[in-house]
């Protein structure tokens, strides 16, 4: 019987990954995965999954409060019903997706399954032609078309060198490929998997800290990371590494040598959306803001000068965080702070047990990607990305809470 379920699991799972590229326009750009995971909801026992995972409960309980601030301000804000709706079906089918893949994780081969499915769906189907060549041409080239599914293809090797205990070559492969991300111009994936590789260092050496080693710890890396900025600026402005998109923005800022201005140049989205919160601080500006006088879209045509002009109806938002305020006001802003802190918190629960089952660095990589999404990246990212990081969260914490701590 227990057979049958998990086998079940497993074809969702990979039913779930090929379907995620298909797209319908229903109530805005909807993945047919979604529709699946609609169709199967009925058929869950949602009380059970609730009582076996407490930190679903959290999660449901926080997405169901942005839910409610978000229709408040919808309201107040009289915003279109088309926009209205997808705001709202956003958070739906986030809780929706959580609970599905919740359901589904249970077994690692469901994980990898998936992970799988989602590697032959990006590199067979990916959004342009698999054409090397292309990348003397367009820096983004490479992030776009094959960040996707080499990701994929090194969360299922990493699973499996920890399954063979061989976790010690991991953080080499993923550094290398750190490196590589740098070079090609997919400069924040690249810092997402260094941000792994510095987390599976610590927990392979189970290195112990108390306070005197935190800030020892963050002394080093910060002059490591600022040191080795530095030469990748250098290398850039020579035109010896990174792309096209590198080169414009390093050569457009007042002092390239300064990285919280490269991320100023790069996220800039994110400090718009900062701007619009002030003006409208307490109940945002409902969902999918618009942008009625241009104001906000000139502020952004301002920070990226003449040659990068962008005209949108809506206001730029490259925030989890700060998307939730702008859409949901200041109510929205707690909720997702208190999704993700008490996310965060599991991972690290999980990363001070002894035991290193082989999921755990795809939980670190999708941990150390939200802690960089939650901060530079659509608002929309809740019904895609979030729920494969929430479900592995919540599945894992409780499947292996017996495990001890280091002592």
């Amino acid at each position: 019987m227990k057979s049958k379920r998990n086998n079940k699991d497993i074809f969702l799972m990979f039913l779930s990954g090929l379907t995620s590229q298909v797209y319908i326009n229903l109530i805005g750009r909807l993945m047919l995965s979604e529709l699946l995971a609609v169709f199967f909801f009925p058929l869950f026992n949602l009380s059970t999954l609730l009582k076996s995972y407490p930190t679903l409960r959290k999660v449901l309980k926080g997405l169901m409060f942005l839910l409610l601030v978000q229709i408040l301000s919808d309201v107040y804000n009289e915003t279109e019903l088309s926009n209205a709706l997808r705001g709202c079906f956003v958070i739906v089918f986030s809780m929706i997706s959580v609970v599905f893949f919740v359901k589904c994780f249970g077994n690692e081969k469901s994980v990898i399954t998936y992970l799988f499915s989602l590697f032959v769906i990006q590199l067979l189907f990916g959004k342009v032609n698999l054409d090397v060549s292309v990348l003397e041409e367009n820096s983004n080239f490479f992030k776009t078309r094959f960040v996707g599914f080499i990701n994929m293809f090194l969360m299922i090797v990493s699973y499996y060198l920890y399954k063979k205990r061989l976790k010690r070559i991991v953080p080499l492969i993923f550094i290398i490929y750190s490196i590589i991300c740098l070079v090609l111009d997919a400069r924040s994936n690249g810092l997402i998997f260094f941000i792994s590789t510095l987390f599976l260092v610590i927990k392979n050496r189970r290195i112990k800290f108390n306070g005197m080693k935190y800030i020892v710890l963050f002394i080093i890396s910060s002059v490591v990371f600022y040191l080795s900025y530095i030469s990748y600026v250098n290398k850039v402005l020579s035109n010896s590494i990174g792309g096209s998109n590198a080169s414009i923005q390093m050569n457009a800022m007042n002092n390239p040598y300064n990285p919280f201005e490269l991320l100023y140049m790069g996220r800039k989205e994110a400090f718009i959306a900062f701007q619009a919160i002030l003006d409208k601080p307490v109940m945002g500006h409902g969902s999918w803001a618009e942008d009625k006088e241009g104001r906000y879209s000139n502020m952004i045509n301002s920070i990226a000068g003449r040659n990068h002009v962008v005209e949108s109806e809506y206001i730029p938002n490259h925030s989890v965080l700060l998307g939730a305020w702008l859409f949901s006001g200041i109510l929205g802003f707690f909720a997702i702070v208190y999704i993700f802190s008490s996310l965060f918190k599991v991972y690290f629960k999980i990363f001070k047990r002894y035991y290193e089952y082989p999921v755990f660095p795809i939980i670190t990589f999708t941990t150390a990607n939200m802690m960089w999404a939650v901060m530079f990246s659509p608002f929309g990212l809740l019904r895609t990305t979030f729920p494969l990081f929430a479900s592995l969260l919540i599945v894992y914490n409780e499947k292996y809470k017996l495990s001890k701590e280091y002592e």
